[in-house]
């Protein structure tokens, strides 16, 4: 890394507050931690009381309405910490994986924005491939502003008409070093 310094020389009082202007610049970048989830969504028969794990009781309510999906069933759920300018590779199961970047983070309004998230999935020993290796398969790529403590769902495409595919996001910053959630105060 290279070093910067700046040399003022003046009166006390106003190279106290060039002290105090530098330190409001000076701070090391926001931490998040975000929560990715892969879910599966079907179509069949209601059950009466269908377990809801508290990772999918957002989802499935928030789609109840909007959808004609029945059944959720987590695939995987990770959680990991970066830094604004980060990136993070999340291998999933059943060979799915996330490459995300934190390309900004707004402490004040509460957003994070995340270019590029990208969904990719490795075919399994067993599927049909079109190909003799089994290259990784991108299935969704795209931007997102994520609001802090909010849920985002999205619905990555799936040619398969009774399933879906739901990446589900939720992220926090670091304000102030308050403790992320999950870890000890």
């Amino acid at each position: 890394k290279s070093v910067r310094a700046i040399t003022v020389i003046d009166e006390l009082q106003n190279v106290q507050r060039v002290i105090e202007a530098i330190s409001g610049w000076d701070v090391p970048p926001p931490t998040i931690e975000l929560t990715v989830s892969l879910i599966i969504a079907s179509r069949e028969p209601k059950q009466a009381n269908p377990v809801i794990g508290d990772e999918l009781r957002g989802v499935s309510e928030a789609l109840a309405g909007l959808t004609q999906w029945t059944k959720y069933e987590m695939v995987s759920s990770r959680s990991i910490k970066l830094v604004e300018g980060g990136s993070a590779q999340l291998e999933l199961s059943d060979g799915f994986s996330v490459h995300l970047v934190v390309a900004a983070v707004d402490v004040n309004a509460g957003i994070i924005k995340l270019d590029p998230l990208v969904l990719s999935r490795i075919p399994q020993s067993g599927e049909q491939t079109s190909a003799a290796v089994r290259e990784p398969q991108q299935m969704l790529s795209l931007r997102t502003n994520l609001r802090e403590g909010h849920q985002e769902i999205i619905m990555a495409p799936n040619r398969e008409k009774d399933r879906a595919l739901i990446v589900a996001l939720k992220a926090w910053t670091d304000i102030g070093g308050a403790p992320l959630p999950g870890e000890k105060t």
